[in-house]
């Protein structure tokens, strides 16, 4: 059974003009930390909207093309992961996900999320995961150019 949205996303926010985020407040100590999302549209079209899903909930709207916005998210100490769907002007709809390993460090840390017309790729400055699974997506890659 799934847990209702209200309980799973208490507080809410509207972040920027553009930006309405959902999250729990820790309830324990240590779980205060933030992760960063840096999302990049690497396309000509302005994307309408752009729901994001970690432990928090983005909804984004009007996204520009060749635009950059950074997301803070809350971390979880055990496995978690970057869901992501959206559609552009055109009507033409995208969606993608990844799953994270555990962050056994505490240590915030950042990812990348670049849009492009016919992908969604999500890079970190680090390399996170278990490259000795099956499934490609529960890895994310290390890419130098990722500077959350």
């Amino acid at each position: 059974m799934d847990i209702s949205f209200e309980l799973a996303y208490p507080e809410h926010a509207w972040i920027n003009k553009n930006t309405l985020r959902f999250w729990r407040n820790p309830d324990r100590p240590g779980y205060s930390r933030l992760d960063t999302l840096l999302i990049s549209n690497n396309t000509d079209k302005v994307i309408r909207f752009l729901r994001i899903r970690t432990n928090d909930m983005f909804f984004v709207f009007d996204v520009q093309p060749h635009s950059q916005l950074s997301l803070s998210f809350s971390q979880q100490s055990e496995g978690n992961d970057i869901w992501t769907e959206g559609e552009f002007e055109d009507g033409s709809r995208f969606e993608h996900g990844v799953g994270l390993p555990e962050n056994k460090s505490g240590e915030s840390l950042g990812y990348c999320m670049a849009i492009d017309n016919d992908r969604v790729i999500i890079t970190s400055l680090q390399e996170t995961g278990d490259r000795g699974g099956s499934w490609s997506n529960l890895s994310i890659e290390a890419a130098p150019g990722c500077q959350p």
